[in-house]
């Protein structure tokens, strides 16, 4: 065989291999969704709750997503991911999802719409051959099934897969779940204070603030209650969040058992009386604060016109400890806990109740008792030995059948209704709370959450510890109460991080530092000196061959 007709052989071969790559290429772009995912979490790959829920579909659900056409580059590539998240959901819907792509760029009608449908325009400024512009861009969705409907306003990468299978959630439900947040309304405006976790758990549950009214109990509608900083309640108010719980209620339980002036640091125990029942249902709240000397928060504190940065332990960081085998707390990497108590079993723990520690100081927690001193810069010279620190349990689950707080005692009278009664004064309207043919002694299975701090998810904290595993926690938690498990795999799918080690002194820090910094151009240096004797033998060798061949 001639080397030409070798040579073509050859080329047609090459071709044919090119050509059939590019068409089986073609074919899986087009008809399958296949990627290789390398992440540890598979932040790239539908999750199995997404999938178990899209083929649990009923009904078709329609997703419109509203993308621009023109965007700018490091746009282009996430909306192609969006594509190919979408294309996955399709595939395991069984037909029972649509997607449907809109470019509103000429199309005023479509805008108003969007606008009504809370899918506002994006601005963004772009920098094109030297010349900046500002362009009017879409990217958002809106999911529809029979007559509801939710929006994702704006469309973001790293929580999209969340979006979307929360708000399928809960379009397809007939009925969101109701949560209600309890707190001192005289001293805490929820809406206000806490706006980013009331913004987040209304995109799934009907959610909103609430007051037990005198006389009046929890409305059987309700699924979960969170109380929030509470003020003391009145007997019959303790009463009626006992019988919310024997009803099957959830209840999600952030007190402060000492009250801080955040302004001067002064601190006093002042526990709530929902302690009292919480002990009965076997969780203690106690009269301390804990300091972490091992893992501990960075908070800023100011002094004069001078703000400090440093490692506060009343701050305790709760990384390690998290329990790793409970969903809630499984795939966290960090909370953060601002002045936090402890917690312990009650002296009797009812019967069928089982306790869960979800998060713990490490094993160098220290108690803190009145009187406090928690100013960073007047720290007391405190000897502290081995013996002094320990393990301290931070959030406790509870879950069982519980035995009611008031059993074997008579209904508490409603205080206002009892002084109305006096002379002169006006009837109080008749009371609608629990009645004694009503009141039950025994709950059926459910969940009581406590955790001695409610700081941790104000929207101060929030930004102050940095720690967005603050509010995924209480998003863990009110789910797995509410609807179940199915999305806090999804929710908690972003890479954790990965600390070197936990316990490095400052000679470790700057140690590492610096082997980070001059580390690798000091080993490209041995490695080109270690090459010179190499480079100059090969030199010689083939200056002697070059006079071998001249002679």
């Amino acid at each position: 065989m001639s080397r030409i007709t070798k040579t073509t052989n050859l080329t047609v071969v090459v071709v044919s291999m090119l050509l059939i790559l590019v068409v089986v290429n073609f074919l899986v772009a087009r008809h399958l969704v296949w990627r290789i995912d390398l992440t540890e979490s598979k932040i790239y790959t539908l999750s199995p709750s997404s999938k178990k829920m899209v083929e649990n579909l009923k009904d078709i659900v329609t997703i419109k997503a509203y993308i621009s056409q023109k965007l700018p580059p490091y746009l282009s590539t996430v909306r192609q991911d969006v594509e190919d998240l979408l294309k996955e959901y399709q595939a395991y819907a069984k037909g029972n999802l649509r997607v449907e792509f809109f470019d509103p760029a000429d199309n005023d009608e479509l805008k108003r719409k969007l606008m009504y449908d809370g899918v506002p325009p994006l601005n963004i400024q772009t920098v094109e051959k030297h010349t900046f512009e500002a362009m009017e861009a879409y990217f958002g969705m809106t999911i529809n099934y029979e007559d509801r409907k939710e929006t994702v306003p704006i469309i973001d990468p790293e929580t999209l897969e969340y979006d979307l299978s929360a708000a399928i959630k809960k379009v397809s439900m007939p009925k969101p779940p109701e949560i209600r947040i309890l707190a001192n309304k005289d001293e805490l405006d929820i809406d206000k204070e806490y706006q980013t976790f009331m913004k987040s758990v209304q995109k799934l549950y009907q959610a909103s603030p609430i007051q037990i009214e005198k006389g009046q109990k929890i409305h059987e509608s309700v699924d979960v209650l969170i109380i929030i900083s509470p003020k003391n309640f009145t007997e019959h108010e303790l009463f009626e969040i006992d019988q919310f719980i024997m009803r099957g209620g959830k209840l999600i339980c952030l007190v402060d058992a000492i009250k801080i002036d955040q302004r001067t640091l002064e601190a006093n125990p002042e526990k709530p009386n929902i302690a009292i029942i919480l002990a009965k249902y076997g969780i203690q709240i106690n009269d301390d604060l804990i300091e972490d000397m091992r893992s501990s928060g960075m908070a800023a504190f100011s002094t004069g016109y001078m703000q400090t940065m440093m490692q506060y332990p009343f701050w305790v960081s709760v990384e390690r400890d998290l329990n790793r085998e409970h969903p809630i707390t499984k795939r966290l990497s960090a909370l953060v806990l601002p002045w936090v108590s402890s917690l312990s079993q009650s002296e009797s723990i009812p019967e069928g109740v089982k306790l869960t520690a979800l998060a713990s100081s490490t094993e160098a927690g220290y108690q803190n008792t009145a009187p406090f001193d928690l100013n960073p810069f007047k720290q007391k010279n405190r000897r502290i030995t081995k013996d002094d620190v320990k393990r301290y349990n931070l959030a406790f689950l509870a879950e069982g059948e519980f035995t009611s707080a008031y059993k074997g005692e008579p209904i508490p009278k409603d205080d206002e209704a009892s002084e109305s009664n006096k002379e002169n004064e006006p009837a109080a309207p008749p009371s609608s709370g629990t009645t004694e043919e009503q009141r039950k002694d025994k709950s059926p299975e459910t969940q009581i959450l406590v955790l001695a701090n409610s700081l941790f998810v104000r929207d101060q904290y929030l930004y102050a510890t940095r720690s967005k595993d603050n509010l995924t926690f209480l998003e863990n938690a009110i789910d797995s109460m509410a609807i179940g498990q199915d999305l806090i795999g999804i929710r908690s799918r972003a890479s954790a991080q990965r600390p070197l080690k936990k316990e490095l002194s400052d000679a470790q820090k700057t140690t590492y530092k610096w082997a980070a910094i001059l580390g690798m151009p000091i080993v490209i240096i041995l490695f080109g000196l270690a090459r010179i004797p190499f480079i100059k033998a090969r030199r010689r060798y083939y200056e002697l061959l070059l006079t071998k061949d001249k002679e």
